[in-house]
């Protein structure tokens, strides 16, 4: 006869285990709530950001036009 063994079961860190307390419970809904509010947060933020990114590529893309036209200044561009 072959005697087996079982590992004895384990949660996973993150899982609340057996049965949370209700102030576990509720901390968790607390802390996934201000990380919802944090991410809304953050891709508002990235929101701007891009389009900041995009105002200032079209500024570039104007000054670049000017540029290769000789019109940047009221001077003209290049060799004299």
């Amino acid at each position: 006869m072959t005697a087996t063994t079982t590992a004895p079961e384990t949660t996973h860190p993150s899982s609340p285990g057996p049965s949370p307390t209700p102030d576990a419970a509720a901390r968790r809904r607390h802390l996934k709530e201000q990380l919802a509010h944090t991410a809304a947060h953050l891709q508002a933020e990235l929101n701007a950001a891009i389009t900041d990114m995009d105002r200032c590529l079209a500024e570039l893309h104007a000054i670049e036009q000017r540029l290769a036209a000789g019109h940047l200044g009221g001077n003209p561009i290049g060799p004299a």
